[in-house]
């Protein structure tokens, strides 16, 4: 069944991507916890959870204000699709590239800017198109 489903999901992945990326917030804050909650070792750890503590607070006070459901559902829903042009540019920019763990700059092989071009990416837009990302499109200078 995995194998049919795959199938599926790559033929129609050129339809689906800008659906999935309206949605792709909430895979990311799952992703968070996922994470936060771990044996892994992460740096500042305990900073990490509060801040995510924080703005689950404070954006579920948002949504509070808002006064009906059906009002708060479509305001979450929109919000996410909204940013879901973030996750588009951090998608290609990022995730088909090496991903970092540990410890960064070990020795000259792995030091600051090497792992900055390896980790990241710029990404090709015509000129019309360029405020959609807002810059973020130059990935390696925006990490430099």
């Amino acid at each position: 069944i995995t194998d049919r489903v795959a199938k599926f999901l790559v033929s129609y992945q050129h339809f689906l991507f800008y659906p999935i990326m309206a949605l792709a917030r909430f895979n990311l804050y799952a992703q968070s916890w996922i994470l936060l909650l771990s044996r892994e070792h992460v740096h500042y750890k305990p900073l990490e959870i509060v801040s995510m503590l924080g703005f689950m607070g404070w954006f579920g006070a948002v949504v509070a204000t808002i006064p009906t459901w059906n009002e708060r559902i479509w305001f979450l829903l929109i919000s996410h699709a909204v940013t879901g042009v973030l996750h588009f540019q951090i998608v290609l920019s990022h995730f088909v590239m090496d991903t970092y763990h540990d410890m960064a700059y070990n020795d000259e092989n792995d030091s600051w800017l090497p792992m900055q071009v390896r980790t990241t990416m710029n990404i090709w837009l015509p000129p019309w198109l360029d405020w959609t990302f807002g810059g973020l499109q130059h990935q390696v200078e925006h990490h430099l």
